[in-house]
């Protein structure tokens, strides 16, 4: 006696399989994603600091901000790249960067968050990641528009590398150099044709260097290395 097969158990049965191969190739992508990180540091009384995160964001070229308000977050900087921002990067929260071994990075317009903390590990006690925070460069001052006027304008000052609540260095190296000042406005000049005579202005004076770390920021530097220069004067 031959027996019968309700279509509709044959359907029940195709759709568990699909799910069941669903739901196994979906926890493979997780457990790519979640690769864990290492991290290395130091407290403040010395205290060797150190686990591994899953949860974290991997920096970015193109980023513009980093953290939550009013949350911890971490951060991993992997690989040699610039992040080049108009603004300083917006920071929030309470921020964690890992630099991971061969790690270069540069944020050429600073950072930026007078509410948010920061702090940087190293992805092993050997470490070699690096990270440095330039401040903005000045604009330069306007040329002089009258043939012998001292109208010239001054370059404008550079701007802060760093300023936040707390910037703290556990591990790695991190390099805060402040904004250069604008060069400043170039003389007008022109010539008197009755009497052949040459008229030069007064150029403008260079603008400020900026200091590369704000004064209400706390820096804290338990490990690692922490290498701090401000701008330099426009010409």
């Amino acid at each position: 006696m031959k027996r019968k097969f309700s279509t509709r158990i044959i359907a029940g049965i195709a759709t568990s399989a699909v799910l069941a191969v669903g739901s196994l190739s979906f926890t493979a992508i997780n457990a790519i994603a979640d690769e864990a990180v290492s991290y290395y540091g130091l407290s403040a009384d010395g205290t060797v600091i150190s686990g591994t995160v899953t949860d974290y964001t991997k920096i970015v070229s193109y980023d513009t901000a980093w953290g939550i308000a009013g949350k911890e977050s971490w951060y991993v900087a992997d690989g040699i790249f610039n992040i080049y921002t108009t603004n300083p990067l917006d920071l929030k929260g309470n921020v964690n960067v890992i630099l991971k071994n061969g790690a270069e990075v540069i944020v050429s317009h600073g950072i930026a968050g007078t509410d948010a903390t920061i702090t940087f590990y190293s992805e092993s006690e050997s470490a070699s990641g690096v990270i440095g925070f330039i401040g903005a460069t000045g604009d330069d001052g306007r040329w002089g528009m009258t043939d012998s006027g001292p109208d010239m304008t001054k370059g404008e000052d550079g701007k802060d590398a760093v300023n936040v609540s707390s910037f703290t260095v556990a591990g790695g190296t991190v390099t805060v150099i402040g904004g250069d000042g604008g060069k400043g406005g170039g003389a007008g000049y022109g010539t008197n044709y009755d009497t052949n005579e040459s008229y030069y202005g007064v150029g403008g004076d260079g603008g400020n260097g900026s200091v590369a770390i704000t004064d209400n920021t706390k820096v804290y530097l338990n490990g690692g290395r922490l290498n701090v220069t401000a701008g330099r004067g426009g010409n």
